[in-house]
Protein backbone atom coordinates (compact mmCIF):
# COMPACT_ATOMS: atom_id res chain seq x y z
CA UNK A 1 0.00 0.00 0.00
CA UNK A 2 1.29 3.45 -0.86
CA UNK A 3 0.33 5.60 2.15
CA UNK A 4 1.49 8.89 3.55
CA UNK A 5 1.44 10.27 7.10
CA UNK A 6 0.21 13.86 7.21
CA UNK A 7 -0.20 16.40 9.97
CA UNK A 8 -3.68 17.89 9.65
CA UNK A 9 -5.66 20.54 11.45
CA UNK A 10 -8.13 19.05 13.93
CA UNK A 11 -10.82 21.10 12.21
CA UNK A 12 -9.92 19.54 8.85
CA UNK A 13 -13.18 18.55 7.14
CA UNK A 14 -11.81 15.18 6.05
CA UNK A 15 -10.85 14.33 9.66
CA UNK A 16 -14.24 15.46 10.96
CA UNK A 17 -16.00 13.29 8.36
CA UNK A 18 -13.68 10.35 9.10
CA UNK A 19 -14.10 10.32 12.88
CA UNK A 20 -17.84 11.14 12.62
CA UNK A 21 -18.50 7.89 10.77
CA UNK A 22 -15.92 5.75 12.59
CA UNK A 23 -17.58 3.26 14.98
CA UNK A 24 -14.77 3.52 17.59
CA UNK A 25 -14.57 7.32 17.74
CA UNK A 26 -15.17 8.92 21.11
CA UNK A 27 -15.65 12.38 22.56
CA UNK A 28 -11.86 12.56 22.84
CA UNK A 29 -11.48 12.54 19.04
CA UNK A 30 -13.59 15.67 18.45
CA UNK A 31 -11.85 18.98 17.70
CA UNK A 32 -13.42 20.84 20.64
CA UNK A 33 -11.81 18.45 23.18
CA UNK A 34 -8.46 18.78 21.46
CA UNK A 35 -8.78 22.59 21.40
CA UNK A 36 -9.75 22.67 25.09
CA UNK A 37 -6.53 20.88 26.07
CA UNK A 38 -4.47 23.27 23.95
CA UNK A 39 -6.25 26.37 25.28
CA UNK A 40 -6.04 25.32 28.94
CA UNK A 41 -2.51 23.94 29.04
CA UNK A 42 -0.73 25.52 26.07
CA UNK A 43 0.20 22.20 24.47
CA UNK A 44 1.09 21.88 20.81
CA UNK A 45 -1.45 19.86 18.88
CA UNK A 46 -0.86 17.45 16.03
CA UNK A 47 -3.41 15.38 14.20
CA UNK A 48 -1.55 12.55 12.55
CA UNK A 49 -3.44 10.97 9.67
CA UNK A 50 -2.40 8.19 7.35
CA UNK A 51 -3.75 8.73 3.85
CA UNK A 52 -3.91 6.23 1.03
CA UNK A 53 -2.76 6.97 -2.53
CA UNK A 54 -6.18 8.51 -3.30
CA UNK A 55 -5.76 11.01 -0.43
CA UNK A 56 -8.39 9.38 1.80
CA UNK A 57 -7.74 9.08 5.53
CA UNK A 58 -7.36 5.42 6.48
CA UNK A 59 -6.11 5.90 10.05
CA UNK A 60 -5.49 8.77 12.42
CA UNK A 61 -4.75 9.86 15.95
CA UNK A 62 -4.71 13.21 17.76
CA UNK A 63 -1.42 13.79 19.59
CA UNK A 64 -0.40 16.53 22.01
CA UNK A 65 3.28 17.48 22.14
CA UNK A 66 4.53 18.25 25.63
CA UNK A 67 7.89 19.76 26.46
CA UNK A 68 8.68 18.98 30.10
CA UNK A 69 11.88 19.76 31.98
CA UNK A 70 11.42 16.46 33.83
CA UNK A 71 10.52 14.08 31.03
CA UNK A 72 11.63 15.91 27.88
CA UNK A 73 9.62 16.26 24.69
CA UNK A 74 6.84 13.70 24.41
CA UNK A 75 3.85 12.94 22.22
CA UNK A 76 0.72 11.83 24.08
CA UNK A 77 -2.65 10.73 22.71
CA UNK A 78 -4.24 12.42 24.64
CA UNK A 79 -3.53 13.67 28.15
CA UNK A 80 -6.52 14.12 30.46
CA UNK A 81 -8.51 11.70 28.32
CA UNK A 82 -9.77 8.32 29.49
CA UNK A 83 -8.92 6.52 26.27
CA UNK A 84 -8.01 7.93 22.86
CA UNK A 85 -6.82 5.13 20.59
CA UNK A 86 -5.96 5.62 16.94
CA UNK A 87 -8.89 5.30 14.56
CA UNK A 88 -8.50 2.93 11.64
CA UNK A 89 -6.28 -0.04 11.24
CA UNK A 90 -3.12 0.07 13.32
CA UNK A 91 -1.11 -1.62 10.62
CA UNK A 92 2.63 -2.03 10.79
CA UNK A 93 2.86 0.74 8.20
CA UNK A 94 0.89 3.12 10.45
CA UNK A 95 2.98 2.27 13.52
CA UNK A 96 6.22 2.74 11.56
CA UNK A 97 4.99 6.11 10.23
CA UNK A 98 4.14 7.24 13.77
CA UNK A 99 7.54 6.14 15.08
CA UNK A 100 9.26 8.02 12.24
CA UNK A 101 7.23 11.14 13.13
CA UNK A 102 8.32 10.76 16.77
CA UNK A 103 11.97 10.66 15.70
CA UNK A 104 11.56 13.60 13.28
CA UNK A 105 9.99 15.66 16.07
CA UNK A 106 12.98 14.89 18.29
CA UNK A 107 10.74 13.48 21.00
CA UNK A 108 12.39 11.88 24.01
CA UNK A 109 13.92 8.49 23.14
CA UNK A 110 12.39 6.97 26.27
CA UNK A 111 8.93 8.16 25.18
CA UNK A 112 7.37 5.09 23.62
CA UNK A 113 4.45 5.44 21.30
CA UNK A 114 1.97 2.82 22.47
CA UNK A 115 -0.64 1.65 20.01
CA UNK A 116 -3.46 -0.71 20.89
CA UNK A 117 -5.46 -2.57 18.29
CA UNK A 118 -9.19 -2.03 17.98
CA UNK A 119 -11.65 -4.72 18.74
Amino acid sequence: MNSNLKILSVSNNEWIEYFSRHPNASIFHIPSWFDLLVDCYGFEKNLLALENSQGNIIAGIPVIRINSRLTGKRGIALPFSDFCPPLGETTEEFVEALQLWRKEQNLAPHANLCITKEG
